[in-house]
């Protein structure tokens, strides 16, 4: 496979499983911690990240009424869906 093709692949593979192993990560700090802390945790550690890479993430390109829709984003992406997350892992097992 050539050099080109094998960073992206590699990269969705990694991605893949991060992603697979923070449900797993979260059924178990769920037994331990309310969801509403473990939610916080996530959501704190996230806008430090943000913060952290804040100089990169400024530079786009705004066009008026933009807010809208990036506020609809906000309230919908991190928020709405780490709370119906938690919901569904109260109600779901790892285990087959």
């Amino acid at each position: 496979m050539p050099r080109a093709t094998l960073i992206p692949v590699l990269s969705l593979l990694t991605a893949m499983l991060l992603w697979a192993s923070s449900f797993i990560a979260l059924k178990l700090a769920f037994q331990v911690y309310h969801p509403m802390v473990v939610i916080f945790a996530r959501m704190a550690i996230a806008a430090l990240c943000f913060l952290l890479l804040f100089r990169w993430i400024w530079r786009f390109d705004y066009r008026a009424g933009d807010y809208q829709y990036l506020l609809a984003m906000a309230v919908a992406e991190p928020c709405l869906y780490f709370l119906f997350e938690a919901a569904a892992l109260q109600n779901t097992s790892a285990g087959a």
